[in-house]
């Protein structure tokens, strides 16, 4: 629902199975949440962007051999991607 709007809890049935109503869970790598907000979901992309980063320490930021030209195309392809991935598929309201 939109925020503020209150949450209608609906009673579903596939082959006379009631179907659990959860309030939170990851699907595609994002995070569905009720209420519908982004919190969550921008929370978990900021940890997987910091974890990504940290990653790169030892093999990547450290080394003095490597350009910077490419340690930036690095940062872009696989620390910023961390961070909007499936953003296009954010409800804003």
């Amino acid at each position: 629902p939109v925020p503020g709007e209150p949450y209608l809890k609906l009673d579903i049935q596939v082959s006379s199975q009631k179907l659990e109503v959860i309030a939170r869970f990851v699907y595609f790598g994002s995070t569905l949440s009720i209420p519908c907000t982004l919190d969550n979901e921008i929370l978990l992309r900021i940890i997987k962007t910091y974890v990504a980063f940290r990653k790169l320490e030892k093999h990547l930021w450290s080394q003095h051999g490597i350009f910077t030209d490419t340690k930036v195309k690095i940062y872009i392809t696989y620390v910023l991607s961390s961070l909007f991935y499936a953003w296009e598929m954010w409800m804003t309201y």
